[in-house]
């Protein structure tokens, strides 16, 4: 078969997450039980992100972030670590409440700041421009790429990156489907740190929060969604 995507959403006006990171069954599938592996023999993700309302996944709703103490955080899992993985998908939903009131404010990413651990981001800067960051050995960004136009307050955008394979143009960044970077791909660098959605999930500890809404992040590893 082609594999069944991630799908993570959230429900909107919710205050407290409930289960934010569920488990789920689709299809006869049980995790732990069955070995799904989607058309590149790769073991599927199989996590679903909510914040309480329906207990079925869904592809409506959100979480918003007010830049201060607000996040979701899931623990470190070898589901989410790219690594040497050459064909895998992140893509999520995106609005910017306000402009950032610094740079760099953390999206959704996954690393740590000590012993230069980081791995890979989405950030907003000032300049309401958003770039991936990406590091192959924890320490420098040797993947620093912009989607180039500056992201319109209170409006949503789609945001992509694809690495599909190897060698050049192979890793990809798509703003409401239109292409707008593409370079040779990198293995990413392996932290043993947690994901954190709306600011950097630092070994526990919250930093960089961004002030912006979050709908519909997909991790897909294993698949490149789109070519």
């Amino acid at each position: 078969g082609n594999g069944r995507r991630l799908l993570l959403p959230a429900v909107s006006g919710q205050s407290t997450p409930i289960d934010e990171l569920t488990r789920f069954n689709e299809e006869g599938f049980t995790i732990d039980t069955d070995n799904f592996q989607n058309e590149n023999a790769k073991d599927y993700v199989a996590w679903c992100w909510k914040a309480g309302g329906r207990n079925e996944t869904t592809d409506w709703g959100s979480v918003k972030f007010d830049g201060s103490g607000d996040a979701l955080t899931i623990a470190d899992h070898a589901d989410l670590e790219m690594a040497s993985e050459t064909n895998w998908t992140i893509e999520f939903w995106v609005k910017l409440n306000a402009t950032p009131s610094g740079d760099w404010r953390v999206i959704v990413g996954k690393g740590l700041s000590s012993g230069n651990n980081y791995e890979w981001f989405f950030e907003c800067f000032t300049d309401n421009t958003l770039k991936f960051l990406a590091s192959d050995d924890g320490t420098a960004w040797p993947i620093n790429e912009s989607f180039t136009d500056a992201l319109t307050v209170g409006t949503w955008y789609h945001v992509a990156v694809v690495r599909n394979g190897t060698g050049a143009d192979t890793l990809k960044g798509y703003l409401n489907g239109v292409q707008k970077w593409s370079i040779t791909s990198l293995n990413l660098h392996t932290s043993g740190g947690g994901l954190g959605i709306g600011a950097h999930n630092d070994g526990g500890s919250l930093a960089l929060e961004s002030n912006t809404t979050v709908s519909n992040l997909r991790i897909v590893k294993g698949t490149s969604v789109y070519t």
